[in-house]
């Protein structure tokens, strides 16, 4: 997919254009792809996060991020991301739209590295 794909997810959910710009802006070495129902991160051909925005894992007014991470994290809210699929993905949040803070966000995307 291309960046007007990008562009028309993020027009349709404000959400993904707030998480998505910030773990781009993490480190100038993520890369990202846009996919029909997600976005994958990687860094070094290791994928460190998939966001998903639309399908089977997605409820309405949510996004799930499934994160490649050594540890649990110590936010509330992490779950075990098995039910992904993705041997790359460890753990799991999900963000409701009404309930997510900016601040919040940040501290997920310093899980990142």
């Amino acid at each position: 997919m291309e960046n007007k794909d990008l562009e028309k997810i993020i027009s349709k959910n404000k959400l993904v254009g707030k998480i998505h710009f910030a773990i781009i802006l993490v480190d100038k070495n993520i890369m990202f792809r846009v996919f029909p129902l997600y976005i994958r991160y990687s860094k070094n051909d290791k994928v460190i996060a998939i966001l998903f925005f639309s399908g089977k894992f997605v409820n309405s007014g949510e996004l799930v991020m499934g994160l490649n991470l050594d540890k649990k994290p110590k936010l509330t809210g992490f779950k075990d991301a098995k039910f992904m699929k993705d041997s790359n993905l460890t753990y799991s949040y999900i963000f409701k739209e009404t309930a997510v803070s900016n601040n919040f966000i940040s501290k997920i995307i310093k899980l990142i590295k």
